[in-house]
């Protein structure tokens, strides 16, 4: 494997999850700004939890993270490489490491996650950590992923 990793940021780091929606123009963010504040918290906090950066040879070069909101019956994945660090495999061995983390924490979940449909290579690092893309509820614009138990 190579000099992959992922860390916990310093708090203050974190970004918002407007923010990180807002990053990779995630489906899922309509829906969240019609959420109550006390919801929006929770999700954030939930997110926080399990935010983790991307470092390669001791330099930043993404993130991934798990939305868990409550009451949900699963788990959001999210995950952004920077430009010049993309194409080479790195996001299908962290996103690997990190739903095993996530996993172990939340058995009962269903991890789902989302890419346009003509974003190709989002579709394979998926397919290569695992998810499964599914037929049913996909929209036009997107397809749907869900990881395997």
């Amino acid at each position: 494997m190579k000099n992959l990793k992922l860390i916990t940021p310093p708090e203050e780091y974190i970004p918002t999850i407007y923010e990180v929606y807002r990053r990779q123009e995630n489906p899922s963010s309509e829906p969240f700004a019609s959420c109550d504040q006390a919801k929006q918290r929770r999700i954030i906090f939930n997110m926080q939890k399990f935010f983790k950066v991307v470092v390669l040879d001791e330099q930043y070069v993404g993130w991934v993270t798990a939305i868990d909101g409550e009451g949900d019956t699963h788990i959001s994945i999210s995950f952004y490489l920077y430009d010049q660090f993309r194409g080479k495999g790195h996001m299908a061995e962290i996103l690997k490491i990190h739903l095993a983390e996530v996993r172990e924490i939340n058995q009962n979940k269903v991890l789902k996650a989302g890419t346009l449909k003509n974003n190709i290579p989002a579709q394979k690092t998926l397919e290569r950590a695992g998810f499964i893309r599914y037929e049913g509820d996909n929209s036009e614009k997107y397809f749907k992923y869900v990881f395997p138990y």
